[in-house]
């Protein structure tokens, strides 16, 4: 968990943003949180003509199925509607779910603002079109689809409205789009055997969302506050009357092929040809479980990580980059925070990669992934090659998590890291136990916990990390907290320093009084604080105070001076 205002900086300086036209109100209204009365809802068309996907939306079905209209601004403030009308439909056969949206805009083609065409593109930075489905029946879990109006793809898992994402999940769909001097045309084809659904369940979760960028102006069928996402599922409408194909066996193999040859006439050096395989097999037995195996797994497409000058007393926490394992990373996610200070009881970065960042080769291993409305488990089984000094090392993982009432998530995790003999070190075995929880008291409160424990030569040590959050449309407070004791050691997770005591409130204003300049849309003033002290003594050790406010004007321009006192 990390406080949620972006106030993680080093130093003081200012930060500018890009410049786009917008247009504000005075004072932001509240969302109404739909009833079941109120709820709005869309019937999804079953057809049985063949639907061409060309992104003109000119066949029969198209014309009979119902639509979705009367978008509403949700960003920069709420309004119940907006400038930029959408209309959608969704149709499905026994392959494909199909959506199809117009996205109308009287400026036309010079309107449209598109940065790139790489797969999961900044949804921010371009016009998009997007359909969060919540098809597992939990209000947690969302699987996002959107497009540019360029046909760039982005899609997403999103788990607890947000809290947890994943843009690396990438499902096989198609979209095709046109363009006019009226709007724009989005028209998607996903596959079912893509998508991970409730057996037996015919009424889905459903938002759908545009982004005009040139207007700085999200909207969206259902609206939700402006502190959330459309990931809330709490504020989605339905998609009625689908009748989605039983689930069937789904198998994706991803191999790989390497060769070099070799040739140099240097005395006694090596001429010849060197070679690799490997690769991965995805076995999807239902719609709720996933099977992966790989082996003599190849890391090459991985992004390299970023260089950092550390001048802190505390361990840099890189991110993870290699596909195997950001792919339904959340299952295996024992809790614990992140951000300027992180405990981590698990972490994949320990798997396949030294301290320092050195590929270390992955025989081979296996992965379980299921998940259903309420349930979630997986596990994970990996064996590294021994390398250089160090011995070959096997990693097992295992972790369930239920939902209990309507917003309350309690998760258990196990860990062992078993290291075989080496040069310097006899066998060891690391074993870490977690327990975590996640509960919501109405949307705006949130606490999290988690405790864990690290065992290694019969010793046992002790971590644990809270959290505390209230977040409105104009105000966040937080509380966030650690305790690491001295020998706690998860040999495959992540604390960037022991024998810590962390406090860190923080709190976050957005601001719109009327005496602001007419071209200022908010202020957003902010103090965090970080408090390290020695659990034993409660010696303070460091103490950090972060303040910042950020300028929002109506161009779209960003502007954030901030100071950072040690």
């Amino acid at each position: 968990m990390v406080h949620r205002i972006r106030s993680h900086v080093v130093g003081g300086g200012l930060i500018l943003a890009s410049v786009v036209p917008i247009s504000i109100r005075a004072q932001p209204a509240a969302v109404p949180e739909p009833t079941l009365a109120t709820r709005r809802s869309l019937v999804a068309r079953r057809t049985s003509e063949r639907i061409v996907l060309d992104g003109k939306l000119d066949e029969a079905a198209w014309q009979r199925a119902p639509v979705a209209r009367d978008f509403a601004q949700v960003r920069q403030d709420y309004a119940p509607t907006t400038r930029y009308p959408s209309e959608v439909r969704i149709l499905f056969d026994q392959e494909y779910l199909y959506v199809g949206a117009f996205n109308g805009d009287s400026a036309g083609l010079s309107s449209l603002r598109m940065q790139d065409l790489r797969r999961d593109f900044e949804a921010s930075e371009s016009d998009v079109f997007g359909v969060t489905l919540g098809s597992l029946g939990d209000g947690r879990t969302a699987f996002q689809f959107q497009a540019s109006p360029l046909g760039s793809q982005s899609d997403v898992q999103a788990f607890d409205g947000g809290d947890a994402f994943n843009f690396n999940w990438d499902a096989l769909w198609r979209v095709r789009t046109t363009r006019s001097d009226t709007g724009w045309i989005a028209e998607f084809a996903i596959p079912w055997r893509s998508m991970r659904y409730a057996p037996g369940q015919t009424s889905w979760d459903l938002n759908l969302v545009r982004n005009t960028r040139r207007a700085l102006q999200w909207s969206a069928w259902s609206p939700y506050p402006r502190q959330f996402s459309s990931w809330r599922l709490t504020y989605a409408g339905t998609l009625d009357s689908l009748a989605p194909p039983p689930p069937r066996a789904n198998v994706r193999v991803r191999p790989y092929v390497l060769g070099q040859t070799l040739r140099d006439r240097t005395p006694q050096a090596f001429n010849g040809v060197l070679g690799d395989v490997g690769g991965e097999v995805i076995w999807a037995p239902t719609a709720n479980s996933l099977l992966e195996g790989t082996v003599n797994t190849d890391f090459a497409q991985a992004d390299v990580d970023r260089q950092v000058v550390n001048l802190t007393r505390f361990s840099v926490f890189f991110p993870e980059q290699r596909q195997f394992f950001l792919e339904n990373a959340d299952l295996l996610n024992a809790g614990g925070i992140t951000g300027r200070y992180v405990v981590q009881p698990f972490f994949t970065r320990r798997i396949g990669l030294s301290d320092e960042g050195a590929p270390i080769p992955i025989l081979g291993g296996a992965r379980y992934a299921y998940r259903t409305g309420r349930t979630t488990a997986g596990a994970l089984l990996m064996q590294q090659n021994a390398e250089g000094d160090a011995g070959r090392a096997t990693f097992g993982v295992v972790r369930g998590s239920q939902f209990f009432g309507k917003s309350t998530r309690i998760g258990a995790t196990a860990v062992l890291r078993q290291d075989d003999a080496d040069l310097q070190n006899s066998a060891r075995r690391n074993v870490v136990t977690t327990v975590d929880a996640i509960t919501r008291i109405g949307e705006q409160v949130q606490l999290n916990a988690m405790v864990s424990t690290s065992t290694q030569d019969g010793q046992t040590s002790l971590a644990a990390t809270y959290f505390v959050g209230r977040t409105t449309p104009g105000l966040y407070t937080g509380l966030l907290g650690a305790l690491v004791t001295r020998d706690y050691a998860p040999r495959t997770g992540f604390v960037s320093r022991s024998n810590v005591f962390l406090t860190s409130p923080a709190v976050s204003a957005n601001v719109q009084p009327a005496w602001r300049p007419r071209n200022v849309v908010w202020f957003k003033p902010g103090v965090t604080t970080y408090f390290y002290q020695d659990p034993s003594s409660l010696r303070l050790q460091e103490g950090i105070i972060v303040s910042s406010i950020e300028v929002l004007h109506t161009n779209g321009a960003t502007w954030k001076p901030y100071h950072e006192l040690n």
